[in-house]
């Protein structure tokens, strides 16, 4: 049997989930230099954990949200393969700070 959220993070705990979900997915694009596909999943991941964090501030989200946005920024536009592992490494650190919320 699946134990509930904790509960100081309520709703914003299924926000959390899917910006973690999108995270990943981003993260797997990205490491197959799909630059398009890692910016709508990154982009996804903010809006949740913009939700995340209006109803349960976090450093750990802030910090996540600007690496994310960073990522965006880097593989926005661009058939740089460079541009899209750097992308990725920051999506990755992301992550960790998402995941660092639970």
């Amino acid at each position: 049997m699946r134990s509930p959220p904790p509960p100081q993070l309520g709703w914003a705990s299924d926000h959390l989930k899917q910006a973690i979900w999108e995270t990943k997915e981003a993260i797997a694009t990205g490491n197959h230099g799909q630059a398009a596909s890692f910016v709508e999943h990154s982009v996804e991941a903010v809006h949740h954990a913009h939700a995340a964090q209006a109803q349960h501030p976090s450093d750990h989200l802030k910090k996540g949200i600007a690496h994310l946005k960073k990522g965006i920024k880097l593989a926005k536009r661009t058939s740089s393969i460079h541009r899209v592992e750097k992308a990725t490494a920051h999506a990755e650190t992301a992550l960790s700070h998402l995941e660092a919320v639970r």
